[in-house]
């Protein structure tokens, strides 16, 4: 019973996971992580999104370990990132093409006061591949 619990939840992670390639500068453009972020009640779109923002974050730790500082608060849920994200998409749409993990970055930062360094002209070529 415990081996087919198993093979279910990894067709199911399978099935959600983005077809794009592996090569890509990021897998999702802010249109993209709008579209799943705010999908009402789609339980896998929901879920997915809730994924991305927690690996987004797991990213900004591990590049804010580095040196830098990890200015989100401990005690801030997934829910509410999910919230801070999609209100900045909706606030940035001419910015929406652009890389879903910047743009994730940009939009926390901004939220909790971060000092957010982005390299000076990253608007002109900031778009992932696809």
């Amino acid at each position: 019973m415990l081996k087919l619990a198993v093979a279910v939840a990894v067709s199911a992670f399978a099935a959600m996971a983005p077809s794009q390639p592996a090569s890509a500068a990021a897998f999702n453009t802010g249109n993209d992580v709008l579209q799943k972020c705010d999908a009402g009640v789609d339980v896998q779109d929901i879920s997915y999104c809730l994924g991305y923002i927690a690996g987004t974050v797991d990213q900004i730790a591990l590049w804010t370990g580095y040196g830098g500082k990890n200015c989100i608060p401990s005690n801030v849920t997934l829910g509410q990132m999910r919230d801070v994200i999609i209100k900045y998409l909706k606030d940035h749409p001419q910015d929406r093409h652009m890389s879903g993990p910047l743009l994730s970055y940009l939009a926390l930062g901004e939220a909790y006061n971060c000092n957010v360094n982005v390299t000076p002209g990253w608007r002109s070529n900031p778009s992932p591949q696809k």
